[in-house]
């Protein structure tokens, strides 16, 4: 039992991905703003205080990578 359950293939999990699934729409509205701006506007910290804020356990490091993902093309919004 415990092999097959290994066998299970692991989908890729961010917890800021994570948070933005779990936002209501006008939050995910401010989210997008938030996290489409340059960062001397919202910087990695303030987004990831405003997640803390509201239950997610997302930090400054995690908000970063978010972004340079977006950059990439890597994930959307």
């Amino acid at each position: 039992m415990t092999e097959q359950l290994l066998d299970i293939p692991q989908g890729r999990y961010d917890k800021v991905e994570a948070a933005y699934d779990g936002l209501s729409e006008p939050n995910k509205a401010t989210f997008r703003r938030a996290i489409l701006a340059p960062v001397e506007v919202h910087g990695h910290e303030s987004i990831a205080k405003a997640l803390r804020a509201l239950g997610y356990d997302v930090d400054r490091k995690q908000v970063h990578l978010f972004r340079e993902k977006l950059a990439r093309k890597k994930v959307s919004l």
